[in-house]
């Protein structure tokens, strides 16, 4: 029993190295080559994106929960919409583009929805293995904080403000 100890350890510490480095892909070298792909046809890139805190909300149309958090996910975007914030819902890949511009437009969602056609996006930050799942970067496009699950607009907002201060505290 006591040789299987050791085994466990090191895979737990595999498992929690590879999870570390796949949510924080967001090295320089590569952040320009990340592409949304908007509803309306816009692009930005994950590098577009550096000097902003920035929300990624990754759902789909056949999920209970993330249509539970949307108005919480509007309710945030309307207090914090900025210059320095960002909110971009990014719709799976098997969702059809058409029922996701017809979420965004039934749910009036107020902030960019992204759709995610290649899983460029989901294996960037993820794999993304449950829905919904957030991920807030930081102005440097960095992964600070990730809840997978329904979250809330207290959550949400309690999240960005505590890690502004840290960071603000670093800087």
């Amino acid at each position: 029993m006591t040789l299987h100890i050791p085994v466990v350890l090191l895979l737990l510490t595999l498992i929690s190295a590879c999870a570390e480095q796949s949510t924080n892909n967001t090295g320089d070298t590569e952040t320009s080559q990340i592409q949304f792909l908007f509803l309306d046809g816009k692009t930005s890139s994950l590098a577009d994106l550096k000097g902003k805190w920035t929300f990624l909300n990754f759902w789909s149309i056949s999920c209970p929960p993330c249509y539970k958090e949307m108005p919480d996910l509007v309710k945030l975007y309307d207090e914090f919409q900025s210059a320095n914030f960002e909110l971009i819902g990014v719709a799976m890949s098997y969702d059809r583009p058409d029922l996701v511009i017809d979420t965004k437009e039934k749910y009036q969602l107020n902030y960019p929805i992204s759709l995610d056609l290649n899983d460029e996006i989901d294996q960037w930050f993820g794999p993304v293995k449950m829905i919904p799942t957030t991920m807030l970067l930081d102005p440097d496009g960095q992964v600070v904080k990730k809840h997978v699950g329904l979250i809330t607009y207290q959550q949400l907002k309690s999240m960005l403000l505590e890690q502004q201060a840290a960071y603000n505290k670093g800087t």
